[in-house]
Formats: structure tokens, C-alpha cells, sequence
């Protein structure tokens, strides 16, 4: 995620140095940061999300909010750490402010969400298993490994976003967690053969001692199980989920922002 964030500001930065010391109205600077922004995500690899093109179908007030305090920042000659924090600070916003929309969005984004997550699992397992542990202590967000991992984070803040605006947009009844939710789920994973013995290294008490490949493997299989899960357990487990993985305080995203 942090080189997304580095690639957009420094595409901004490139391309706007390009018009240096010609006379453009704000408009037309707005339209060639637009611009040097989506430049940035394509950047990121064939297949990348374009988060730009999804807060201006989406959340056009926080597209409008970034692109002014970009272009204030332009103007400034602010450092490109700045524009890369707000870059930042606006998908953090957007999750702080409506993250809970999730909870009633449709299924289908849910298990896009858990799916990305899972992708995300699977490929720290090759070699990265360390950061596994990170995903359950540290929270959502990290410095991804490699280019590769970094678009599958990308794909699942894109998911995230998604979610939050179809539950916006078009609900259905939020899902709201029963007292024993997570017992019948985890029930229902024994039964489909799911090994949920494996699972106890996710606890607080047995985290920092577990090998970071068996917090993968618990990790992955916990999440194939609640794509697996049916009903209206299965939706409430997805919604609880996909809530966790929100992004609601920019310090979580120091790692990245630093790489």
C-alpha cells in the first residue's frame, strides 16, 4: 500500500513540474493532478483498482475535499509526504465516517472483502509469513512486502469501499451479531471437516507464541469458512468480518506511509 501511496505523489509531482512557470487557472490544475492520480494507481499493475475513479462515482465530496487540499499543497510546494498522507487520511475518513454502512451491505460485497482478505493471507504465507501475525495484532493495514502483495491490498480497500457505498446506496437489513454467532460458526466448520483446533493460535494468549506459518494456515482457513458459512449466520459472520478489517485511525497506516 505505501508504494501506491509514494507512486501517487510522485506521479503528481512529475507531471505537474511539467507545467511550472506557465499561468493555469485551478481548474485546469485540478484536472492534471485528476489526471497524474489515476496515473498512479495504473501504475500499480495490470488488473490494479482505480480508487480514484471509485471516490468520483462514489464519494465525490471526499474526492473534491483531497483534490483541494492537493492542489493548496501544489501551490504551497508542500513535500510529497503530505500529498501521500492525505492521499491516505481520505480513505481513512471515508471508513471512520461510514464504515458501519458495511454491516448492511448485499453479501455478494461482503464475500468480495473476505475473499481479498484470503488472497492477501495466501500470498504472505509464501514467504512473508511473519506479517500473518501482524494481520490479527496489528491491525488492517502494513507495509506490503512486495508490489504484488501491495495490489491485493489495494483490491481489498477497493472492496472495502465498495461495501461501505452499496450499503449506502442500496441496503438491506443491517446485520447485528447474536451471542453465540461465532460458537455456531465455528460448530458448522467442524462439521463441514474444518480443523478449528488450528484456530486457537489466533487468540490473544497463543499469538505471540505461535509460528507465523500456523497463524497463516488458521487465518485462511478461518476466512474459507466464512465464505463457506450459510444462512444468516453466514452474513452476519462476513459483515463482522469485512467491520474489522476497516481502517478508521491514520496511525495504522504510519507503516506504509513510511515505506
Amino acid at each position: 500500500m505505501g508504494r501506491i501511496f509514494t507512486g501517487i505523489a510522485a506521479a503528481l509531482l512529475v507531471l505537474l513540474s511539467i507545467g511550472a512557470g506557465h499561468a493555469e487557472d485551478d481548474a485546469a490544475l485540478r484536472a492534471r493532478l485528476l489526471q497524474s492520480m489515476r496515473q498512479g494507481y495504473a501504475e500499480a499493475g495490470p488488473g490494479a483498482p482505480d480508487l480514484i475513479e471509485l471516490l468520483s462515482e462514489r464519494f465525490p465530496g471526499d474526492l473534491d475535499a483531497l483534490m483541494s487540499t492537493t492542489l493548496a499543497a501544489y501551490k504551497a510546494q508542500r513535500p510529497p509526504a503530505e500529498v501521500k498522507a492525505a492521499v491516505a487520511g481520505t480513505f481513512v475518513a471515508i471508513q471512520a465516517r461510514e464504515g458501519d454502512r458495511i454491516l448492511s451491505a448485499p453479501d455478494a460485497d461482503l464475500s468480495a472483502v473476505i475473499t481479498a482478505q484470503g488472497d492477501i493471507v495466501r500470498a504472505l504465507g509464501q514467504g512473508h509469513e511473519d506479517l500473518c501475525k501482524a494481520l490479527v495484532s496489528g491491525g488492517a493495514a502494513m507495509a506490503a512486502p512486495t508490489p504484488k502483495i501491495g495490489l491485493l491490498f489495494v483490491t481489498r480497500l477497493h472492496r472495502i469501499l465498495t461495501a461501505i457505498a452499496d450499503g449506502r446506496d442500496r441496503p438491506v437489513p443491517v446485520r447485528v451479531m447474536q451471542d453465540d454467532d461465532y460458537v455456531d460458526f465455528a460448530r458448522a466448520a467442524r462439521q463441514r471437516g474444518t480443523d478449528i483446533k488450528a484456530w486457537s493460535v489466533l487468540a490473544a494468549d497463543e499469538l505471540p507464541d505461535a509460528k507465523p506459518g500456523e497463524v497463516c494456515r488458521a487465518l485462511d482457513s478461518t476466512y474459507g469458512a466464512a465464505l463457506a458459512a450459510k444462512g444468516d449466520l453466514g452474513q452476519r459472520i462476513r459483515a463482522d468480518l469485512s467491520h474489522e478489517l476497516l481502517v478508521t485511525d491514520i496511525d495504522v497506516y504510519r507503516p506504509a506511509l513510511e515505506k
